[in-house]
């Protein structure tokens, strides 16, 4: 198993908890978070790598929050 499947999997572990994947605006340009507490992980936030929300959202059981100013355009994403 190659590093990028297992940081999915570490990724969707903490979605499986509540946790939802979302992108946010930083002084930076835009970032990807898991956001939520869980028994293991409590604090606002950890940064995920573009390269691997992007495999995330790809995954059979993550769906989008639909939550984006415009239609198809999602800022969150769980797990189904």
């Amino acid at each position: 198993m190659s590093n990028l499947s297992r940081a999915v999997d570490r990724v969707k572990d903490r979605m499986r908890s509540g946790a939802v994947l979302m992108m946010m605006n930083s002084v930076h340009g835009k970032k990807w978070y898991v956001v939520g507490t869980n028994n293991s992980y409590k604090g606002p936030g950890r940064e995920v790598a573009p390269e691997i929300a992007a495999k995330v959202i790809k995954e059979e059981d993550v769906r989008e929050g639909k939550d984006g100013l415009f239609p198809g355009i999602s800022q969150t994403y769980r797990i189904a």
